[in-house]
Formats: structure tokens, C-alpha cells, sequence
């Protein structure tokens, strides 16, 4: 992961969205809680965990590949 210019004083980097590929090939870009630290994140998106990716009758099991944080100064 790239790390974050600093941030200007009084300012925090907060988590503004994520990427989540998987097997399948399917990338999901979703928001998360700002104060989130990366290891809440990379602990829930863990490398090899399942998820449903399918959408209504169609359910597609698929696993996490690579989680990308994306962060800005708020």
C-alpha cells in the first residue's frame, strides 16, 4: 500500500473508500468507517476469507485476493 503524504496540521488521514478484489474477478469498491484502522480492515477483507458476491437468487462464493485502503486528510 501507498503510503499517505502527511497530512496538514489538525488534519487526520481517514479511510475514505476500499478495494476488494477476488477470485473471481470481481472488484468491489465499498466505504468503510473513517476511523478504521488498516489492520480492522485487512482483518475483516483477510487474503483467503469467502465472501458472497452474487447478487439475490444467484449466490457466488468467492475469496479475497487483495485489499487496497484508500485514505484522505479530513
Amino acid at each position: 500500500m501507498k503510503k499517505l503524504k502527511k497530512c496538514p496540521r489538525g488534519k487526520k488521514s481517514k479511510v475514505d473508500f476500499v478495494d476488494v478484489h477476488y477470485s473471481d474477478g470481481t472488484k468491489i469498491s465499498t466505504s468503510m468507517n473513517p476511523d478504521l484502522k488498516d489492520s480492522e480492515i485487512k482483518d475483516y477483507f483477510k487474503v483467503g476469507k469467502a465472501f458472497n458476491v452474487g447478487k439475490g437468487p444467484l449466490d457466488k462464493i468467492a475469496t479475497v485476493k487483495k485489499v487496497k485502503i484508500h485514505r484522505k486528510c479530513k
